[in-house]
């Protein structure tokens, strides 16, 4: 178990000690010096373990002082440009009914251009689905041609050689007929004489 002192403390310490040595001497009524005090020198020991702080500060330094904002909620500010509280002039009338007509006109420009904008996107899917569906047809039609074809194919492939079968097993036993061995009769051991025999 060490004692872990930096030299800051270790120079504050110092410092007390020499203090109280001369609030001491003071105090003890000996001689009084006139002489000016002696400047001290301080002496700096590199032996001696010390602790450095360092403040890093992290971000921009600009924004450092401001806060952080969690939502930014936005100000709704009325601009009256008539008060309510008098009637309006037949000049401030106008200009109102104006403003009124106006934004009218604007509201329903974009409701048309909504709307217009709905029948387009309506008419193009209308389109993309009509076109996908007549690819469907045009891909069950080549497959079912494909189908048919492939199935002609395979029954001609099957009929020729079902004929060729028919064909070799006819020839096979044609040939095979002709092909036999004859196997002729025992020969008898008679001797052929001469006469007859009564």
């Amino acid at each position: 178990m060490g004692l872990n002192i930096d030299s800051q403390t270790v120079n504050n310490g110092v410092e007390i000690v020499k203090n109280l040595s001369k609030i001491a001497a003071a105090a003890g009524g000996g001689k009084q010096n006139n002489q000016p005090p002696k400047q001290e020198k301080k002496q700096e020991t590199t032996n001696q373990p010390h602790n450095q702080t360092v403040e890093v500060k992290v971000g921009d330094p600009g924004n450092a002082n401001r806060p952080m904002i969690v939502k930014e909620k936005s100000e709704t500010h009325v601009h009256k440009v008539f008060p309510d509280s008098r009637e309006l002039s037949q000049n401030e009338c106008a200009v109102r009914e104006l403003e009124l007509k106006n934004e009218h006109e604007y509201k329903m420009a974009e409701l048309h251009f909504r709307m217009d904008c709905e029948a387009n996107a309506r008419k193009e899917r209308k389109e993309r689905e009509e076109r996908a569906e007549k690819e469907r047809k045009e891909r069950r039609e080549r497959d079912r041609k494909f189908r048919r074809n492939a199935c002609v194919c395979m029954g001609a492939v099957g009929v020729v050689a079902l004929g060729f079968a028919a064909y070799d097993l006819y020839t096979s036993s044609r040939n095979s007929g002709g092909s036999k061995l004859v196997i002729s009769a025992p020969e008898s051991n008679v001797i052929p004489a001469e006469g007859t025999v009564k």
